[in-house]
């Protein structure tokens, strides 16, 4: 099924086993941000933030939502 916001997809959370976040680097942060406060499971493109405080604020998300958070790499 083909969704035009990540909001959308928010909104179908139950039906969603994990999120692959590839948008332009620069909206990493944010994309991963509203997938992991809206419950789900990230795998987040390299490189997963523009700067070291992006990438713990991530971290910090989904270790205090308990929710999957991980880097990933397309070949």
């Amino acid at each position: 099924r083909a969704l035009g916001t990540y909001e959308a997809l928010i909104n179908m959370a139950d039906e969603v086993d994990v999120v692959y976040i590839a948008t332009r680097h620069v909206y990493h942060r944010a994309n991963t941000l509203l997938c992991l406060n809206g419950g789900l499971a990230v795998l987040c493109e390299k490189p997963f933030g523009m700067a070291i405080g992006e990438v713990n604020q991530m971290l910090n998300v989904a270790q205090a939502r308990q929710t999957f958070l991980m880097e990933a790499l397309s070949f």
